[in-house]
């Protein structure tokens, strides 16, 4: 955070977004692998002489292959942290732009509609 802070400063331009995470998340796509399983696999677990052991076994399959990095990277995250990093870093964000809110004050204006 503190190179981007740096950077931002550097360059005197703001509205540039640092997106952060720390992992924690179990993201594997528009749904819950449990919810992602009961859609797409729902008549083939219904078919199954044991539906439960079936529902299992793909839910087993899809949660194996979840990867936070991945996750991160279609979100477009830019730094994953440890938890324990987030206090300090909101801290540092935190100082880092109040003395810049006041410039933000005032009419909003769009080049093009958002």
């Amino acid at each position: 955070m503190a190179e981007f802070i740096d950077l931002v400063e550097e360059l005197g331009v703001f509205g540039v977004d640092d997106a952060v995470d720390v992992g924690l998340g179990e993201v594997a796509g528009a749904l819950p692998v449990e919810g992602g399983v009961a859609v797409a696999f729902g008549r083939d677990i219904a078919q199954a002489p044991d539906p439960e052991a079936r529902r299992s076994e793909l839910e087993a399959r899809f949660a194996s292959s979840r990867n936070p990095f991945r996750a991160a990277e279609s979100f477009a995250v830019h730094e994953m942290i440890d938890p324990r990093e987030t206090r300090p870093m909101l801290c540092d964000w935190i100082e880092w732009i109040q003395p810049r809110l006041e410039g933000l004050v005032g009419e909003t204006r769009f080049l093009m509609r958002p």
